[in-house]
Parts: C-alpha cells; sequence; structure tokens
C-alpha cells in the first residue's frame, strides 16, 4: 500500500498585541507580522511479509517564517507628548523583524511483527528506525531612529544544522487473561551545529534515552485501570539572537521521570457516562525554563527570552466526567489540579526554590451543557475557570484567576452546520501572558506590562463538511 500526501501552508497573520497602559488599544506605528509559508510532502509505503509488516515513512518540508513586531509599542505623537513624560522623548522608535528558513527530512523504517510470529509467551513485538536532518537560517535585523544619523538598523545573521538518529522497540504482553504489559525503550543520537554573524562557533553531541513501562487491568467490559512509569527527554540546543548574553548560549538536555496511575470508566442505560481520572507526579532533571534579560534599559529591543536549566517537580490530579440526562441533553466537566515547584533553583540573584512553575495554574476546570433536538436545533453552554499563575521566571509578577462563559447556538444536518456564538459572554478582563521590564522614560524603570484576553465578541460560523454524508 502507497499513500503519498502534499501540504501547502500559506499564512500571513498581523501581529500588534501589547499596550503601554495594559488595555486592548495599541498605539504602534509599525505593527508587525506573523506570517508563514510552508510547503511538505510525505510518502508512505505498508508492504507485508511473511514475518510482519514493513512500514515506512519519508517526509520533508520547507518554511520561510516572517515574524516583526514594534520594539516600543508606541508612535511619534505619543513619545513627544511632553504634558505626559515631563519632556519630548521622540524619536523613540524600534523595530525587529526576523526571517526563518527552515528545512527538513525525515525517514521513520519500522518493522511490526505478526500476530502468528509472537515471541515467547504471545509477546507482540515492534521494532524501528528513525532519522532527522533539519537546517535553519535566521535573519534578524534591529532598527532605530537616532536624532542625528536617521534610521539605522543592525542585523545577525546565524545558522543551525542538526542531525538526529534513533533506534526505538516495544514489546507487549497480555498479563493474567485481562491485563497488558508494555515496554518500550528509545534511543536516540543527536549531533548539532550553530555559527552566527558573531562569529560564535557551537557544537552540541548528546546521546539521550527514554522508554516506558505500563501494565492496563480491564476488570470489567467498561472499566479499565493502568499504571505507567515513562523516562522522556527533549533534546537541549542554543539560544539564537543578538542580545542574547554570552553565557546563556547553549542549553542542556532535559529528561522526566513521570509516574501515572488512572482509571477509565463507562456505563449507564437510561443515563449512559463516561468517566476517567488520573493522578501523576513528574520530576524533571535540567528543566529547560523559559526566561528573560534586558541588558540595556534604554533599549526594548534588549529584552530577549533565552532558555535555562533548572530542577522541577509536578504533582497533580485531572478528572473527566460526561453523563447523558435524557434523551436531549449532555453534561461534561473536567478539573485539574496542579501543584509544581522548581528545586534548587535560582536566576537573577532571587532564590526560586519552592516556587511555582511559569503557566501552572493550581487548578483549571470547564463544565458545560449541551442540548440537542433530533430536528438538528442545538445549543451549549460552557464555563471555564483558571487559577492564578506566574508569568515567568525571570520575575515573580503573576496573572489573577478568572473565570469565562461562552455561548452557542444553531442547526446541524448533513454536512451542514451554521451557529451564533459569543465568547466571554460577560466581558471578563483576564491576562494572557506577562513581561515585566524596561519602556517608558524618562527612567524605564521595569513594570509588569499584560496582555489582555479577548474581551466579549460575538459571530456567526457557516461550516460545510466535504467528508460529510447524510444518513
Amino acid at each position: 500500500q502507497l499513500d503519498a500526501t502534499l501540504m501547502r501552508v500559506d499564512l500571513d497573520n498581523g501581529y500588534d498585541a501589547w499596550s503601554i497602559d495594559n488595555s486592548l488599544v495599541t498605539r504602534s506605528d509599525r505593527p508587525g507580522r506573523d506570517a508563514q509559508r510552508s510547503d511538505g510532502a510525505a510518502l508512505q509505503l505498508s508492504l507485508p511479509t511473511a514475518a510482519g509488516e514493513l512500514r515506512s515513512l519519508t517526509s520533508a518540508a520547507r518554511s520561510r517564517i516572517l515574524y516583526s513586531f514594534d520594539g516600543d509599542w508606541g508612535n511619534e505623537a505619543l513619545w513627544s507628548d511632553a504634558a505626559r513624560w515631563g519632556a519630548d522623548y521622540s524619536p523613540y522608535d524600534y523595530h525587529e523583524r526576523i526571517v526563518r528558513r527552515r528545512r527538513t527530512l525525515a525517514q521513520d523504517l519500522r518493522f511490526i511483527g505478526a500476530a502468528d510470529r509472537a515471541l515467547i509467551g504471545g509477546t507482540r513485538w515492534l521494532l524501528g528506525a528513525y532519522a532527522l536532518r533539519l537546517t535553519e537560517d535566521d535573519a534578524q535585523r534591529d532598527g532605530y531612529m537616532d536624532v542625528d544619523l536617521g534610521w539605522q538598523s543592525v542585523t545577525f545573521q546565524s545558522r543551525y544544522r542538526a542531525v538526529n538518529t534513533a533506534l526505538y522497540g516495544q514489546l507487549d504482553r497480555d498479563a493474567g487473561g485481562r491485563g497488558t504489559l508494555s515496554l518500550g525503550l528509545r534511543i536516540e543520537r543527536r549531533d548539532a551545529r550553530y555559527t552566527d554573524s558573531f562569529g560564535t562557533p557551537l557544537r552540541a553531541t548528546d546521546t539521550l534515552g527514554g522508554g516506558n513501562l505500563s501494565w492496563s487491568w480491564q476488570t470489567s467490559p467498561r472499566q479499565r485501570w493502568y499504571a505507567t512509569l515513562a523516562r522522556g527527554y527533549k533534546a537541549g540546543g542554543f539560544n539564537i539572537g543578538s542580545a542574547v548574553p554570552a553565557g546563556r548560549r547553549e542549553f542542556r538536555p532535559e529528561f522526566l521521570w513521570n509516574l501515572e496511575a488512572g482509571v477509565k470508566r463507562s456505563g449507564g442505560s437510561a443515563y449512559p457516562h463516561t468517566w476517567q481520572a488520573a493522578l501523576f507526579y513528574m520530576r524533571r532533571d535540567d528543566q529547560q525554563v523559559d526566561t528573560s534579560v534586558q541588558s540595556d534599559p534604554g533599549n526594548p529591543l534588549k529584552y530577549v527570552f533565552f532558555k535555562d536549566n533548572a530542577r522541577g517537580e509536578h504533582f497533580g490530579v485531572e478528572q473527566e466526567f460526561a453523563i447523558g440526562l435524557g434523551a436531549h441533553w449532555r453534561l461534561e466537566s473536567t478539573l485539574a489540579l496542579l501543584r509544581t515547584r522548581y528545586r534548587d533553583y535560582s536566576y537573577g540573584g532571587r532564590d526560586l526554590d519552592g516556587r511555582a512553575q511559569a503557566f501552572a495554574p493550581g487548578y483549571r476546570a470547564r463544565v458545560a451543557l449541551a442540548w440537542h433536538a433530533p430536528s438538528g436545533w442545538y445549543a451549549r453552554l460552557d464555563g471555564e475557570a483558571v487559577d492564578a499563575l506566574y508569568f515567568s521566571a525571570a520575575d515573580d509578577t503573576r496573572a489573577r484567576a478568572f473565570e469565562l462563559v461562552h455561548l452557542r447556538a444553531g442547526f446541524a444536518r448533513g454536512p451542514w452546520n451554521a451557529s451564533l456564538w459569543v465568547r466571554n459572554a460577560f466581558d471578563r478582563g483576564y491576562a494572557r501572558h506577562g513581561f515585566y521590564f524596561g519602556l517608558e522614560p524618562p527612567d524605564f524603570a521595569p513594570r509588569q506590562y499584560l496582555q489582555a484576553g479577548d474581551p466579549r465578541h460575538a459571530g456567526v460560523t457557516l461550516r460545510y463538511d466535504l467528508g460529510s454524508r447524510e444518513e
């Protein structure tokens, strides 16, 4: 069997998401872009043999990515407003533009043992090999207005090359009639090289190993318990950018130990329901942490992001529940409780040992009530709640907890679906992201800047599914 896939992606979005007063009104005179054009192809070949099935997947892609933004978030009229700032600070004008050219070529080859060729004890098996070649060329141009020389620009170019090769395998064996025991292993070798226009040659060669040991037990036709011990990894790399400190150019690979146990259950006739829950613990060694630094308070383009290494822990429980309430109603809910912390980690003179990690809310919950009539009319009410969270390891600013309500009503029949919807129905204010750095004159003192979440907005959606057929 031979399957071929072709892909073309052409995205061209604007980017202008920040305001100096943390409002939904931006004042940028050079709004940015977030554009991508990608072409890709994949070829999958399946070849049955007497001992099993050989599968080959070859894929290739190339992308041109453009990202730009207004570095000062303002305009000439704003920065020259002496009544506001105490003096005329124009020209205060910064702009950054980054063009990335990325190419990948990958090959995955696996052999899946035939059911009648199982190993001792009926063990099913799989063996595979994987290779990936990645190349990326980045061109960064920082522009600024000089009071004497006019518009000036500084360019920075970098080149990144990486080759990954891996061997992996999996064994699955029935245990005790109702149980299944699985063992998976993967060994990967990675060779990465980096150079830039500053004359910074870097090379990293890592051998990475991971795997999992899983057990599941079917206690009844509608209930299954499971437990998994897994070790994962994430390759290290290089922090790219003209303002990244020299000592922060490289970050190490991350390794994760994860222990998880849970249950999945379904049942009911008058009130059919599904329920699943999981309890987990994660330990992260050399955890890759997103952080930042500003080397020049008067230059917003000197506020740069990079990855650092730390140690961390995660504890949590998750549950999902859904139940049918009669013929037309359905209730759904999810709840996740999470506790995270850094271990033996400090940054910028601050001891973060025991502090919660970034973008890790203590709870996240969702409840939905849906109604659907046989005629095709439907309605849905969704509510969600998210706990307070930190934005970064670089500072201690936090987003407040928030709750949102969403509504949708419409009509669906066959391939057609039309709906009216309202997001954030009560127009609650909340923050998606936040930074803490110096931007505003006269002293460019660091302060918190927040990217506001979407306010209340409504719309109409009309969809036609080419793959749908009316029964």
